[in-house]
């Protein structure tokens, strides 16, 4: 009888430490949708731009429907994670794919909490009240944000600080995420 009862009280233990790394696990190493809260951003005096990067959004899914693309879904947590990185930028004074600690695109998702699977990023200074310019800039080269088949979800995040060398600081971080 009591060799009966072990398997039965070995599955039930299992079941429950399986159960509670699967509910704890993420939030301790800081990824999935129970990752650590999103990061403060810094305070430099710079100011955000949210309605620039609405109609960033909205010109770049008017691009991918004309190359026949489904159009992205806005990601708060891409949006959060492109925001810091324009932030670092604008008070940094500096435009690069690569933060000034060194992070890159996946480590800026992943620090953000988003769970990525593959991504990318586009990163510009300056372009204040030309988007059409950025978008066109941001169609060429070697790989782009705008026109990325393999991308699902999209976050625009913008940065202004006068005195800086491009005054507008532009990241775009697209993924398809791992869920």
């Amino acid at each position: 009888m009591k060799k009966r009862m072990v398997l039965p009280v070995l599955c039930l233990l299992f079941s429950l430490a399986l159960m509670a790394c699967s509910c704890f696990l993420p939030s301790l190493i800081g990824i999935g949708d129970y990752a650590n809260p999103t990061p403060t951003l810094m305070d430099c005096g710079q100011t955000f731009e949210s309605s620039l990067e609405s109609q960033m959004v909205a010109l770049i899914n008017e691009i991918r429907v004309s190359h026949n693309l489904p159009p992205y879904v806005v990601h708060e947590l891409l949006t959060g994670a492109a925001r810091r990185h324009s932030t670092d930028m604008a008070c940094n004074n500096f435009m690069d794919n690569v933060g000034s600690d060194g992070a890159t695109w996946h480590e800026l998702m992943v620090e953000g909490g988003y769970l990525v699977s593959y991504g990318g990023i586009g990163t510009a200074g300056g372009y204040a009240n030309d988007l059409n310019g950025l978008a066109q800039a941001w169609s060429g080269g070697d790989y782009s944000p705008i026109t990325d088949a393999d991308a699902t979800e999209i976050g625009v995040g913008v940065a202004s600080k006068s005195g800086t060398q491009y005054g507008t600081y532009w990241t775009v971080l697209v993924a398809l995420p791992n869920r």
